[in-house]
Formats: structure tokens, C-alpha cells, sequence
């Protein structure tokens, strides 16, 4: 049926411009033509010369093209009155099925409508379905690059945040610190006797004092060093604390360096203790 739309649309569009062409002769061109004829024969003619002239010649040529332009007239007001008609018809979608069964211009114009309106309405669907997968994929694509991007912020071995999200999260709690003035704190601790072994860890401790920062690392050393572990042996740890605003860091790295010297200076001090940064890095 859609092969079939153009050659109707073709058909009906010429008969309705054939129509339009003889609607227009008779009611435009032969009206001007008579009145041409008439003028020229009967005005422009010399006086003397229509003594004696039959004037029913004229009368007919005159009725006769009244008649002309009434037919011409019902011809425009019958294509009017098709495509009014069909403008009403379209308004009731209950009967569009009816009018594509006619045979006249208005059932060709109908089928052909209606097979373009199929054809739009499977390529809309087409295009619905292409945009669902289009946003499902992306969505799949969004969660596998939070995925990717958790994985890379995590070590594989324990599970636990790397140095390079710690460093993210230290800058951002610094930047805060330095618009509203709210205490950040970093805690390193490391295990006691484990020299062979990389196993030193950083928490970040935000809307915290050092005050509050050295409390937190103490209870921790604390549940270290009481825990009983399947091996049976006594385990501790070191702790070192740095302070913003208290002690002096410009940069995140400055923080974490002075968090590192206080943790030493808790190994130095014999280890299974908490050491602040600052002039004497307190130990308790």
C-alpha cells in the first residue's frame, strides 16, 4: 500500500488540477474573451454599421456565458465543499478508516494519507526503541566508569581506600578548611615491629580538633594492643597526629609530612604510643 501512495497522490492531483484549470476558463478566461469579442464587434465599430445587426446573437453569447460562469462557479464550490468535507472527516479519527474505502479523490488522498502515517508511525517507533537502548547503554556505561573509578580509589588487597583517594579527599577537606575555618586532623599509624612490611595507614578526620584527633587514635592503639589475635601474639601500633588549624601546613602534603614526623617521633619514643605534630611532638 505504500508503493501505491505516490501514483494515487499523482492521479488525484491531476484531476483536481484539471478541474481547477476548467473551473478558472470557465469562470475567468471565457468571460473575457466574450467581453472582448463583444466590445470590439459591437463598440468599436462604426455606427452606421450595426443598422440592421441581429442583437440576439449577442443576447445568447451572453447567456451562454452566464451559464459558463455558473458552471465554472459550482465547479470551484464543489472542490471547496470536497476539501471542507475532508477537513471534517479528518477531525473524527472514527472515520478515517471509512473515508479510505471511498473511490473518489477524497479516498485516494485518505489511503495515501493513511500509508504515510503508518510509515511515520513505525519509524517514530523505531526511533523510540533506538533512543531506550541509546539511554540503557549509557546508564551501563555510567555504572561501569563508577566501577573503574571505585576499583582505581581502592587497594586490592584490602579493600580499603588507596593513598591517591586519600590525597583527593585531604585537598578538598583543606580547601574547606580554608574557607569556613573547620579543624581537619590526619592520623598515620603503623604497626609496631613489622619493619619488612608496608603497612602504614591514614585517617582522615574531618569537623576534628587535635584534641579530638589524639583521643581517636589513642582508643584505637588501645583495642590494637588488646586484641587477641589467632597467632596468639601481642600486636601494637604507633600513631602520629597533625592538626589544621594548629599546626603550621600550606599544602596537603605539608599536613601529611607532619602527621609522618609525629609517628616516628611515637617509634623513637618506644612505640605503642600516640605522638602529636609541634615543637616537641607531645607523645602520650
Amino acid at each position: 500500500m505504500a508503493s501505491d501512495a505516490p501514483q494515487d497522490v499523482t492521479v488525484v492531483g491531476r484531476r483536481l488540477r484539471r478541474r481547477v484549470l476548467l473551473a478558472l476558463g470557465l469562470f475567468g478566461v471565457l468571460p473575457v474573451l466574450v467581453l472582448a469579442y463583444a466590445v470590439h464587434r459591437y463598440v468599436f465599430t462604426d455606427v452606421t454599421a450595426l443598422r440592421g445587426v441581429n442583437l440576439f446573437g449577442l443576447q445568447g453569447l451572453a447567456f451562454f456565458t452566464l451559464l459558463a460562469m455558473i458552471g465554472g462557479a459550482w465547479i470551484i464550490w464543489d472542490i471547496g465543499r470536497a476539501v471542507s468535507r475532508m477537513g471534517e472527516l479528518l477531525s473524527q479519527k472514527s472515520n478515517v478508516t471509512a473515508l479510505g474505502a471511498r473511490t473518489d479523490e477524497v479516498g485516494a488522498l485518505m489511503k495515501s494519507f493513511t500509508s504515510m502515517l503508518t510509515t511515520i508511525e513505525a519509524q517514530a517507533v523505531e526511533i523510540n526503541t533506538f533512543a531506550s537502548r541509546l539511554d540503557a547503554a549509557y546508564k551501563e556505561l555510567e555504572v561501569t566508569n563508577a566501577r573503574l573509578k571505585e576499583t582505581s580509589f581502592r587497594d586490592d588487597v584490602t579493600g580499603l581506600y588507596n593513598r591517591r583517594f586519600f590525597s583527593l579527599r585531604l585537598e578538598e577537606e583543606i580547601s574547606r578548611f580554608r574557607r569556613f575555618n573547620h579543624p581537619v586532623s590526619v592520623v598515620l599509624l603503623d604497626l609496631d615491629g613489622f619493619k619488612g612490611v608496608n603497612d602504614e595507614f591514614a585517617i582522615l578526620l574531618v569537623e576534628t580538633s587535635k584534641a579530638g584527633a589524639r583521643l581517636y587514635a589513642d582508643r584505637i592503639r588501645q583495642v590494637v594492643a588488646t586484641f587477641p589475635f589467632s597467632h596468639g601474639k601481642n600486636v601494637t601500633a604507633s600513631f602520629g597526629v597533625a592538626s589544621l588549624p594548629d599546626d603550621e601546613a600550606a599544602t596537603s602534603e605539608d599536613l601529611f609530612r607532619a602527621a609522618d614526623e609525629a609517628l616516628y617521633a611515637a617509634k623513637r619514643a618506644g612505640k605503642n604510643q600516640v605522638a602529636a605534630a609541634g615543637p616537641a611532638e607531645k607523645v602520650t
